[in-house]
């Protein structure tokens, strides 16, 4: 029984058809025209007629093929014979596209494909469509040309790479002579086998393959141009067992193995990965440029997760294994070396919201490299950072939250942008407090940080206002030692202050009867800006001055001009309210055109009274979440009255809800 491949693909689907096909389904699912099926179930009733079937042309329904079961199953069978019966055999027809391709030299016409798979013109002219994207991958260009044929464009370094990753994808080393690969396994053996013991299976695999597919290309004239730098050379050692292995092979295969042959087999081994952490110092050479592998995890941590990132580079285990983990990496991924993941599809769908971080992290490594990170090695991070967010959380569970105390002249202004910074930083490992000089000596805290030197017992660290990286290490030091160390517990008052809770319930009213936007002309300078802000808390004289005064004095100490934030913070403690205010003065035009404001579009002014002895204040918790929110300080600069003041109002009774929660919590 004889049927073309096209036609045995169409008979399969009416086969497996339990109702009419149309013309225009069939055409679909073949990849090939109405008129093409049309034609060939042109001639086909009496070949149909021997097996005992016929086939029902239905203007409206399609076409079906009718008859006895045991008839169907028999021809079903008699096309399962064939390659070509299934047009379902998509992947395994590119597959030998592929190879196909990668083996010929010259440009060939799609006719010549198109018989070599039993498959239409058309239906090779959709597969290359399909996969000049996986030849991108590869680096080789996919070249068609009207008149002469298609084919592939490429470097040989890539081409045998290339060879690799098909090998990978499809299982397939069929292209490689058996004998050729068996005496290098020996080779390999017998010349390194203290070095190969120390790669993984799959590492090994690839690096005979990869050997194999550089010889078959030699043995053709097919040779790398890639000319060697020799100040790549990082691991004499590897790169004699390469040395001495190219030496058998050009005599056993009587071939010239030069040095840019060499030095890509070196390379090729320099990305392998091994069974056990192999280090091999903290920088690695790529080009002319020295990578140091330890700040890329850094910002690769950052990236992964800004709130666990200081903890993770405090994670020995992890650092040590992502050090190890990328010379390879980096080597396989500047040089295109594939690798295959056997663990990437349980991987992402077992642990997928750390394989999406982990995604942001490898954006760090594309970035440095300018190149592209495959699937397939950031699965490979995944398990690293996974392993490390698993540590992480068995050991939050039993470490202690760390108090710090954020020291300041007068309690407020600096010290709430650090806390604030603090607290993004650090999350929930650490509790902020801000305290005053006068009240160092009674805090209940496990450290202090200023900015000024302070003389007191208690540990203490000195950092710049605006935390640099350096005083951040410094902080993360101090919260591990604290957050591990035992704390003596310490008897705790077991009823409410009805005094303090008083104090909080008149300070709540007060900031929110006096809350208000207020107006000044753009062009004000900032002096005068002061005696506006004066006149709008007091009518008396006397107490106008001292205002300014106040606002006078704390200027001088350190410039409450934030440019960072484009506000500025003006606060004071003063003898001249009796309870906290917090009030909003923006500019009429755009911002504060008076260059000592530079281009700030808000004031937020905030007054303590004087006599107030409380170290925590509910109008701080406001100052707290404008540092802390972007979106709230924005639609503050924009006078958002409508928006800023519910919030604020939300603020303050979540401040004095927290502090009924921790006074109950004392008593339970």
């Amino acid at each position: 029984m004889e049927f073309t491949p096209r036609l045995m693909q169409i008979l399969f689907l009416l086969l497996n058809a339990d109702k009419p096909i149309p013309a225009a389904k069939l055409a679909e699912q073949l990849q090939i025209s109405k008129r093409t099926i049309f034609r060939e179930l042109d001639h086909i009733d009496s070949s149909l007629e021997k097996c005992g079937l016929k086939l029902e042309r239905k203007s409206r329904t399609g076409f079906e093929l009718t008859g006895d079961l045991q008839d169907k199953q028999r021809l079903l069978t008699e096309l399962q014979k064939s390659d070509h019966f299934d047009p379902r055999n998509r992947e395994e027809r590119q597959q030998k596209l592929i190879l196909a391709m990668m083996q010929e030299d010259e440009l060939q016409k799609l006719f010549y494909y198109a018989d070599m798979l039993q498959v239409s013109e058309p239906t090779v002219s959709k597969d290359l469509e399909s996969l000049e994207e996986w030849f991108q991958r590869q680096n080789i260009l996919l070249l068609r040309r009207a008149g002469f044929g298609v084919g592939l464009v490429y470097k040989e370094e890539d081409y045998r790479k290339a060879l690799l990753a098909y090998a990978s994808k499809y299982q397939d080393q069929s292209f490689i002579e058996t004998d050729i690969y068996d005496k290098i396994k020996y080779f390999v053996k017998a010349t390194g086998k203290d070095i190969i013991d120390k790669l993984t299976g799959y590492s090994v695999k690839n690096f005979l393959l990869y050997t194999a597919i550089s010889i078959q290309r030699i043995k053709q004239h097919k040779y790398i141009s890639e000319l060697l730098k020799a100040n790549e050379i990082q691991h004499p050692k590897n790169y004699e067992f390469i040395y001495n292995l190219a030496v058998i092979m050009e005599k056993e295969f009587k071939i010239c193995i030069g040095k840019n042959e060499v030095y890509a087999l070196y390379i090729f081994l320099q990305g392998c990965k091994y069974q056990y952490i192999q280090r091999e110092g903290e920088c690695i050479c790529v080009g002319n440029e020295q990578i140091n592998i330890k700040d890329m995890i850094y910002e690769m941590a950052n990236a992964f997760d800004p709130v666990a990132a200081y903890e993770l580079k405090d994670d020995a285990d992890f650092m040590e294994g992502m050090i190890a983990h990328l010379q390879p990496t980096i080597t396989r991924l500047v040089h295109r070396i594939p690798i295959k993941n056997p663990l990437l599809e349980q991987t992402r769908q077992g642990y997928p919201e750390i394989f999406e971080k982990a995604k942001d992290a490898a954006k760090v490594m594309e970035r440095v490299l300018s190149c592209r990170m495959p699937e397939d090695e950031v699965g490979f991070l995944t398990l690293h950072f996974g392993g490390a967010m698993m540590r992480l959380d068995h050991k939050r569970r039993n470490r202690q939250i760390v108090n710090i105390g954020i020291v300041c002249s007068n309690g407020i202004g600096i010290s709430i942008l650090l806390s604030s910074k603090l607290r993004h930083h650090f999350g929930d490992q650490i509790r902020t407090e801000v305290v005053e000089t006068r009240h160092i000596k009674n805090t209940d805290v496990d450290f202090l940080i200023s900015t000024f030197p302070i003389d007191s017992k208690q540990e203490s660290i000195c950092v710049d206002p605006m935390l640099s990286e350096d005083d951040l290490n410094k902080i993360s030091e101090k919260i591990e030692f604290f957050a591990w160390k035992e704390k003596k517990e310490k008897p705790q008052k077991n009823n409410v202050n009805v005094y303090e809770a008083t104090l909080i319930t008149n300070e709540i009213n007060s900031i929110i009867k006096g809350f208000c936007f207020r107006y000044l002309p753009e062009n004000i300078s900032f002096t005068e800006a002061l005696l506006k802000i004066s006149d709008h808390f007091t009518e008396d004289t006397n107490k106008k001055e001292q205002l300014y005064k106040d606002f006078s004095e704390r200027e001088a100490l350190s410039t409450q001009v934030i440019e960072e934030f484009g506000i500025v913070f003006l606060h004071a403690r003063t003898a001249v309210i009796e309870q906290s205010q917090f009030i909003v003065v923006l500019p009429e035009g755009d911002h504060f055109k008076d260059s000592y404001f530079k281009k700030t579009r808000a004031i937020i002014v905030m007054l303590i009274p004087e006599d107030d002895e409380r170290r925590t204040l509910a109008v701080s918790s406001i100052s707290n979440e404008m540092f802390e929110d972007e979106e709230f300080l924005e639609e503050i600069k924009r006078g958002q009255e409508e928006i800023v003041f519910p919030k604020i109002k939300n603020i303050l009774e979540d401040y004095f809800n927290e502090y009924l929660r921790s006074v109950y919590n004392r008593e339970g």
